[in-house]
């Protein structure tokens, strides 16, 4: 068995190895973020798998919605794509 380090340099070295991880899954999250349309969010579970060199992505992004609670109604506003946007072309 090996010795435990006291208590400070094992708290130095979690902290060094949490800021090595986390830092890295942010910048992920954010890239992730960025590939969707605007008005989407990060679904509520994403997959990652490397399959032959390529990198698969499973999940995919969830309109962003906005719950107002009145005192006698709620107003549910949701961001969706609008199909008939995406027929449109680049005009030169």
């Amino acid at each position: 068995m090996r010795d435990r380090p006291n208590l400070e340099r094992a708290e130095s070295r979690f902290v060094v190895r949490y800021h090595k991880l986390y830092e890295p899954l942010i910048e992920l999250i954010q890239s992730l973020e960025d590939l969707l349309p605007p008005g989407y969010q990060l679904g509520d579970s994403i997959e990652l798998s490397v399959k032959n060199g390529n990198i698969s992505v499973k999940g995919g992004g969830k309109p962003v919605r906005l719950v107002l609670h009145d005192a006698k109604q709620t107003y549910v506003l949701e961001v969706r794509s609008n199909p008939s946007s995406r027929k449109q072309t680049a005009v030169d």
